[in-house]
């Protein structure tokens, strides 16, 4: 998930305090300037991730024909669009939610599920703007290229950003994520961030010329960088458009994902998704450590340390953690219940064991490294969330007792398998949405089906949590009509469209609450996250216990 939930002034107040720009006497009309130009780059950015997620929609509507339809008909009923078009209609369904999210078309529920979609002129100037979609698909395609350290062919541009009338969805987007967040993972932005205006040699930094001179003269365009012959240096919007870097990163590791939209639409074939092939698995745990750290790791603390401060005998074996990745969290907790909790100062004769799990190969190589290089006492483990009970045996088989656990899950259960469940189960479940979602293979799925499959999850984790209860972190969706301020209908579209792909179902934070209660859970704290911004929370963290 993206690492944008928090309004950018905030961010502006407390990282300009640490360069100076405090505003009092003569320093206020500088720290109002400064204000308005970081905010102008924030807006930039969250541009950037909204027009990559869209655009990637427009390009795969267009390359099937749909666009035409929109335009001869204004408007058309989802079950006649389908059947023009033979699409699959789970992808289908989630392009135009995407499109939604922007602003570029309605959808207005007529009951049965099924909807008419309603085209909105915003849509219609980007479909009018010459070679839009041609270029955004050079764009795309070149970035791809970037993230494998290649250079591109030079990409066709019209006028200069600040010239162009459509800047806002400016099609070189892909691009700009691309570029900004190889820089920032490869650690090439400490030099340039450290030495604002001044002419770094493109050999300080350990690039290419040529590859240097693309990636630099497509930032100059923004008014990020002045390049020369072999030299570069940030100016000051660039400087902070470096340091905001990350917030890019959830859109690069999916434009593999944004790359095969047109064939999904088509085929909706599963061999997208083998072997992380609709990701670049190493920047999205990236993105999830980014999340972390910015976004619940305070409260994780405050909900899990009380239980290292209880009586000895009271307090768990271990720690695990599904949904690992490199394993921040972990580390992260462990170091603080060894500093601050009475069981820290018992380690050496009651230690603590913790289990990282993960199904990605990557994530569990990168966390067993981690974990070696503190010594700390450790597995790791391939896992899946539908099923505590092999959890629960694979613990044992490591001498571990699956009942004294401590079970923390990060932004994990919306990334399940979902089973097969027959109509006979669901017809006593009475769903809460009317939101669809999709299958791997682009077939429709009913929300009814997805917030049952959950219950049932739930269900089977409930005997496994009595003792010391679960921790979750999870992420949600947002309708855009209740979002507060509109540039962040940026975020929807990028999360809409990364997981609506990638067979990831995420649920508004009201229905994901009401079925854990229907299952038993019992919430002991709960905390949301992004609701002063989006109006509805876009992140929950729990601490629950079983009713």
């Amino acid at each position: 998930m993206c690492n944008i939930i928090c309004k950018s002034n905030l961010y502006f107040q407390k990282n300009t305090a640490k360069q100076g720009f405090r505003p009092v006497h003569n320093n206020a009309s500088r720290y109002k300037w400064m204000k308005q130009s970081i905010q102008n780059i924030w807006h930039t950015i969250l541009d950037h991730i909204g027009t990559t997620a869209a655009g990637s929609c427009i390009v795969g509507l267009d390359d099937n024909g749909v666009t035409e339809i929109f335009r001869s008909q204004g408007e058309i009923r989802f079950s006649d669009l389908a059947e023009q078009t033979h699409l699959m209609p789970g992808y289908l369904v989630v392009c135009l939610n995407v499109l939604a999210d922007k602003g570029f078309c309605t959808i207005e529920p007529i009951g049965g599920g099924d909807f008419i979609s309603r085209i909105e002129a915003r849509l219609l100037n980007v479909l009018n703007t010459p070679e839009w979609c041609h270029r955004f698909t050079r764009a795309l395609d070149a970035a791809l290229i970037v993230q494998e350290g290649q250079v591109p062919c030079p990409l066709e541009t019209g006028s200069d950003p600040e010239d162009d009338p459509f800047r806002e969805m400016t099609p070189l987007s892909p691009i700009y994520a691309s570029i900004m967040t190889e820089l920032s993972l490869n650690n090439h932005s400490t030099l340039l961030i450290k030495n604002p205006g001044t002419a770094i040699p493109f050999k300080y930094l350990g690039l290419s010329h040529e590859y240097a001179v693309f990636i630099f003269n497509e930032l100059a365009r923004l008014g990020w960088c002045r390049v020369a012959t072999d030299t570069v240096a940030l100016t000051r919007a660039g400087t902070w458009a470096l340091k905001l870097a990350s917030q890019y990163y959830h859109t690069a590791g999916y434009l593999k994902l944004y790359h095969q939209i047109p064939c999904l639409l088509r085929q909706g074939k599963a061999w997208a998704f083998k072997t992380d092939g609709h990701l670049r698995r190493d920047i999205d745990i990236a993105s999830s450590t980014k999340v972390f750290e910015s976004t619940v790791k305070e409260s994780l603390l405050d909900m899990a340390l009380p239980v290292f401060n209880q009586p000895l005998q009271d307090q768990p074996d271990c720690i695990v953690d599904m949904g690992c990745g490199e394993g921040t969290l972990l580390a992260t907790l462990y170091d603080f219940i060894r500093k601050q909790t009475m069981r820290g100062k018992q380690l050496s004769e009651r230690p603590i064991t913790i289990v990282g799990v993960d199904p990605s190969p990557i994530a569990r190589k990168e966390s067993r490294s981690r974990f070696e290089a503190l010594g700390i006492s450790y597995i790791v483990m391939d896992g899946d969330i539908a099923d505590p009970g092999k959890l629960s045996v694979d613990l044992a088989r490591h001498g571990l007792d699956p009942w004294k656990v401590l079970h923390i899950s990060k932004s994990i259960f919306h990334n399940r398998r979902l089973s097969i469940i027959s109509a006979k189960q669901l017809s006593a479940w009475k769903s809460q949405t009317r939101d669809s979602f999709s299958w791997r293979n682009g077939e429709m799925v009913p929300a009814r089906l997805v917030e049952y499959d959950l219950w049932q999850v739930l269900n089977r984790w409930r005997p496994f949590i009595r003792k010391y209860g679960i921790i979750i972190i999870e992420a949600h969706t947002v309708s855009p009509l209740n979002v507060i301020y509109p540039e962040y209908t940026n975020i929807l579209a990028c999360l809409d469209a990364t997981h609506g792909f990638s067979e990831q179902y995420l649920m508004g934070a009201d229905v994901f609450q009401n079925v854990l209660q229907a299952a038993g859970f019992v919430a002991e704290r709960l905390e949301y996250i992004g609701k002063s911004v989006f109006g509805q929370p876009v992140m929950s963290i729990g601490r629950y216990v079983t009713g």
